[in-house]
């Protein structure tokens, strides 16, 4: 099969159509006979011309000029594409392209060794110059796509500019980048006469050129950080593995066409007349049918149909559908983020430890200046007795120092005229008379691309800032360790996980010992609840509704992908939970409304017909995975880190593709999706978070405007109505069987409670809070009389020598779970002695 790599594609021709020759026109020019050759059918016939040389061009069209092609299948002939595009694997987008561009460079940089060092400064290092990891981080480095653009400097700035010059994705290979030493010369200091705030003018050896100097400079499409290439291959159009049998008699019976019907109207027939679930993917739903003849086998007719559109028929429970693929574009598209971003995550450390060497100035030493440098930077400094060092400010020096190319610079920075400040009203500034006949230098770093045929584009500055957004200040007072248990607020306890009955014993004692009154018990065995209450402390019992135990039997939840959590939580990425500690919470959970939940709540309730205990406490009533702020993430994927209390958290797969972790796309919910609104949702992609890939005729999901089609329908007001419904009805399952939950957990007729996460930011500024069930759908605030809950974790709270160290850094004012979950058996006396004073 020919193939080749492409960046962008639309299939479908339609800038120079020819006014009265559309391609349905065409067929209908062609005298096609139905009794001898069959039945001719064709999709969206109505919205595609022929190609043109040019709008004079009166060459009769024929069926190639329209890109297509007759495919003779049994009784039916389908108007087809000659070419569709494919998605195989190794067609996926770098991985690395998804990385902020300061990362990109942090990474690269930091994983050349010497000779690459003076290579990258002396002549530039190209993709063909570097294999593996450094060839995939320096391609994404260099823009895609990029164009050449000469332009002529003037007094401020960029004058006249010339044509783009696009750069074809095949010479990338060979762009070389270019990292060197610059000089900034600070001069004509001004200063606010109220204020007495001063301002630098200056210039920069890495941009200033003489007014009148042609160059040239990088154009890019502005892509944010996270959106990739976009990327696919060509290949000859023929039929896609199928899960639907055309062999299946009930596919064997004719069926009536019409021309002009809709794919809608046709697939309705094909549903009446074999009384099968075939439906059609609803972006083709409203395309027309070309059809010249009147009748035909079923099975013909769905093969020609489904070549027409360069899809192929997906099988959905009991029902079948046309869509592009059998894997899902929401699959395809999140399995490939997900793979780039573990890609990301495991140089995660790289990065930073390449930003701690570069800050320390030791690799940037071995940079040189550019030969051409226009302010002869490296012999300047030596005249001056400077060492040309990309670590150190040289300083102030007098003005007549300068040389005569920095000096010709003067009259540049004085073009924009007089210089205004706002502070205290608006003021101009004025010469700083300290500082008067006096020039500021400083060594900074710049990088640039130089074509294959040795015409470098503009310089720019090196950025290595991170970006990057702080979580985990707190305005509340710490709290002073150990605690008098007598003193806090009433209703306060402690929690522990354990199905061991000698575990929560020592537990029970540990807190008698200290003064608390009530324990939390997180536990599958009524065993061990029995002890608990044995030690007459009030007792919480705590379960998790959604959990599958050993010996449970249903349907495992699934994400787009197809994981379950247990499948999730074998990706070491995937354990780093949302306060960046590492934990296997998620497990495999019960899909809504599996048949095995009734047995498996049947359980649960045994648990809470113990008489003694004082509630349930639902651990995660809604099943996790359905409570998702697409914002706070999409604002994370955006930063270049994560700091929490100051200390910087390598990215998690959490924060770079968050859609990983959303369940509910289990067989029942994709069919009843797509009953309802005409869409399986494992092609239904984050209407702002999409996949790397090329748009796609008829599949249209990467743009505002579906511009394969020369009106422009536009599918994604459609596409975002039934990304919400779909989102609802998962949703919707999910509160059902809360609602199912507590219905089944109050058998003993102990109250419940809901264990409420809160929004994901909340996971980092404040504590996690239960409330009552009565209370189901609302959100606590810190006004409501909700209970909070603390995890102590010994990742946080212990230094590298194993003392402890943890400030609760929250205000003690209303009744507190601290949840002991996390510490080791063995550590337990030890946590209790340093959290809470002795009872004796």
């Amino acid at each position: 099969m020919r193939v080749r790599v492409i960046y962008v594609l639309s299939l479908c021709a339609f800038s120079g159509i020819c006014a009265a020759q559309s391609l349905h026109d065409y067929l209908v020019t062609q005298k096609w006979n139905p009794a001898k050759s069959g039945l001719l059918i064709a999709v969206a016939a109505d919205s595609f011309g022929p190609h043109t040389s040019g709008d004079n061009d009166q060459t009769p069209p024929d069926i190639s000029s329209y890109s297509r092609q007759y495919v003779r299948l049994g009784q039916v002939t389908a108007v087809a594409p000659v070419q569709r595009i494919d998605f195989p694997d190794e067609g996926l987008a770098n991985p690395y392209d998804a990385l902020t561009d300061s990362d990109k460079l942090a990474a690269f940089l930091g994983s050349l060794n010497t000779s690459q060092w003076r290579e990258l400064s002396s002549r530039g290092l190209a993709p063909s110059n570097v294999t593996g990891t450094q060839r995939q981080l320096l391609l994404s480095i260099i823009p895609h796509p990029l164009n050449a653009q000469q332009v002529v400097y003037g007094k401020e700035g960029y004058g006249t500019e010339g044509d783009q010059i696009p750069v074809k994705p095949e010479v990338a290979q060979e762009v070389r980048l270019q990292v060197f030493k610059a000089l900034d010369v600070g001069f004509a200091p001004l200063i606010d006469p109220k204020t007495k705030i001063s301002m630098l003018s200056g210039v920069s050896s890495m941009t200033y050129r003489p007014e009148g100097t042609h160059l040239y400079r990088a154009v890019t499409t502005d892509r944010k950080p996270g959106s990739g290439g976009y990327y696919g291959q060509i290949v000859e159009n023929d039929e896609k593995r199928s899960e639907l049998v055309f062999k299946n008699p009930a596919l064997s019976v004719p069926i009536e066409l019409k021309d002009g019907e809709t794919v809608s109207d046709l697939f309705e027939s094909i549903r009446n007349a074999t009384h099968m679930e075939i439906y059609a993917d609803a972006r083709l739903g409203k395309h027309k049918l070309a059809v010249i003849g009147d009748h035909a086998m079923v099975s013909d007719v769905l093969r020609a149909v489904a070549l027409c559109v360069s899809g192929t028929y997906r099988r959905v429970g009991p029902a079948y559908v046309l869509t592009i693929d059998i894997e899902g574009q929401a699959t395809r598209g999140l399995r490939a983020l997900a793979n780039s971003s573990l890609a990301q995550i495991a140089i995660q450390s790289k990065v930073i430890a390449a930003r701690a060497e570069i800050k320390s100035g030791r690799l940037l030493d071995q940079l040189d200046f550019l030969p051409d440098d226009i302010f002869h930077a490296k012999s300047f400094l030596n005249t001056i007795n400077v060492a040309p060092s990309a670590s150190i400010d040289p300083g102030w020096f007098p003005a007549s120092v300068m040389n005569s190319t920095i000096k010709a610079a003067v009259p540049f920075v004085n073009a924009s005229g007089p210089v205004t400040s706002g502070n205290n009203g608006e003021q101009t500034l004025i010469p700083d008379p300290n500082l008067q006949d006096k020039i500021h230098l400083q060594v900074t770093v710049g990088f640039r691309y130089i074509m294959p045929n040795g015409i470098a584009l503009e310089s720019q500055p090196l950025n290595l800032d991170s970006g990057s957004v702080q979580y985990g200040s707190s305005n509340q007072p710490p709290a002073i360790l150990p605690m008098d248990a007598s003193k806090l607020p009433t209703g306060c306890s402690v929690g522990y996980r354990t199905d061991d009955v000698a575990a929560v014993k020592q537990f029970c004692d540990e807190a008698k010992q200290h003064g608390i009154k009530a324990v939390r018990i997180e536990t599958k065995k009524p065993q061990v609840i029995e002890a608990a209450v044995a030690s007459g402390l009030t007792v919480d019992l705590v379960v998790r509704p959604w959990e599958m135990l050993s010996g449970d039997v249903g349907e495992f939840d699934r994400n787009a992908i197809g994981q379950s959590g247990s499948e999730l939580n074998q990706i070491p990425a995937a354990r780093i939970d949302y306060s960046h500690n590492e934990t296997s919470w998620f497990t495999t959970s019960f899909a809504p409304a599996s048949t095995g939940l009734d047995s498996h709540w049947s359980r649960l309730a045994t648990l809470a017909g113990n008489k003694q205990i004082r509630r349930v406490i639902l651990m995660d009533p809604i099943p996790i995975g359905y409570d998702h702020d697409y914002q706070t993430d999409y604002d994370r994927i955006q930063s270049g880190g994560i700091y929490i209390n100051g200390v910087l958290i390598p990215k998690s797969l959490h924060d770079l593709v968050p859609d990983v972790f959303q369940f509910g796309y289990t067989v029942a919910l994709r069919l009843e999706c797509l009953r309802k609104f005409g869409m399986d949702p494992i092609d239904l992609e984050h209407p702002f978070r999409r996949a790397p890939f090329a748009r796609i005729p008829f599949f249209e999901v990467g743009d505002f405007w579906d511009s394969t089609f020369p009106n422009g329908r536009n599918m994604e007001s459609d596409l975002l109505g039934i990304y919400s419904k779909f989102q609802k009805l998962r949703n919707d399952a999910a509160m059902s069987g809360v609602h199912q939950a507590i219905d089944r957990l109050s058998v003993a007729g102990h109250p419940i409670w809901l264990f409420y996460a809160g929004r994901r930011e909340d996971r980092y500024r404040s504590p996690l809070r239960l409330g009552p069930a009565s209370a189901l759908g609302e959100r606590f605030s810190q006004d409501r009389d909700a209970e909070e809950i603390i995890t102590v974790n010994p990742l946080t709270a212990e230094e590298a020598n194993g003392t402890l160290n943890y400030i609760l850094s929250i205000q003690l004012d209303k009744p507190t779970c601290f949840d002991f979950s996390d510490v080791p058996l063995s550590r337990l006396s030890g946590y209790f002695e340093w959290m809470f004073k002795s009872a004796k």
